[in-house]
């Protein structure tokens, strides 16, 4: 049984118009899902669009739209974009889809039901039921291991008594 290779570019944020950065990003996806694809391998390529937060807020409000008509127009240029490039991802999703916040409620559903000791540490399961405020302890950062070879010097040498370059 062949095991699925996902690849996901980052959820674009829709303040602003597409730029060089998302279609540089895009791009690297793409061709690594192609060539994953190349190879026989069942792959999954998603990318789309984040369309929540203050910025988009404002940035709606300075347009003069509602922050849903906002960002339904900068998200259809995304899809324009990649539909005009000729990438070749297999999803686009947006966070304001019903499909999204159905998934994030089942996902979160999941979560509370799992059970909190072998989950990663988060204010909701690491709050003491006295206190007001949680706190979420960093993971320890491995010591550098004490026998590990050298690196090797950035220098060249040349064993020879004559200079790397013509001179004449």
């Amino acid at each position: 049984m062949s095991k699925t290779f996902y690849i996901t570019t980052p959820i674009y944020y829709v303040n602003a118009h597409p730029h060089i950065g998302h279609a540089y990003t895009t791009i690297a996806c793409d061709t690594i899902a192609r060539r994953h694809r190349m190879l026989g391998d069942d792959t999954w390529f998603l990318t789309g669009t984040d369309e929540h937060g203050q910025k988009i807020e404002r940035a709606a409000q300075a347009a003069g739209k509602t922050p849903q008509q906002f960002t339904d127009e900068v998200s259809a240029e995304f899809r324009a974009l990649w539909q005009r490039m000729g990438l070749t991802h297999d999803d686009f999703i947006r966070t304001t889809s019903d499909r999204h916040k159905q998934g994030v409620q089942a996902f979160g559903a999941r979560s509370a039901t799992t059970d909190s000791s072998t989950r990663a540490p988060t204010p909701a399961n690491t709050a003491s039921p006295t206190s007001s405020t949680s706190t979420v302890s960093a993971p320890a950062i491995p010591a550098p291991i004490a026998d590990a070879p050298p690196k090797p010097s950035a220098k060249k040498t040349t064993t020879s008594s004559s200079p790397p370059f013509r001179t004449s």
